[in-house]
């Protein structure tokens, strides 16, 4: 049993040293035009490149964009983010802004 409880402890060390791609925004419901300020929260180190997709066709380069919804819908935001290796991390959060 000590095996393979410490076989577990194991992975989740392992688990948490994961680079992840993640964001939050402070608000995701509201009428139009909705203004929504969205945060890189991911755990990559020497980040180096954001690519937010808003899911309305509008993109943005910014580590933690301002930007607003005119047009009533739900949207699937999406965050890429690159680090100095160019390596790339992609997170999709779905239906996360809804604009009414």
């Amino acid at each position: 049993m000590y095996k393979k409880e410490a076989a577990l402890s194991e992975i989740r060390r392992y688990a948490q040293d994961i680079p992840t791609a993640h964001f939050t925004a402070n608000t995701t419901t509201g009428p139009a035009p909705l203004t929504v300020q969205f945060t890189d929260t991911g755990t990559i180190e020497n980040a180096a490149a954001w690519r937010w997709d808003f899911g309305n066709g509008f993109l943005s380069k910014v580590r933690n964009p301002l930007f607003t919804y005119h047009g009533a819908g739900a949207y699937n935001v999406s965050l890429t983010v690159t680090d100095a290796e160019n390596r790339t991390w992609k997170t999709v959060q779905e239906n996360y802004i809804t604009v009414t």
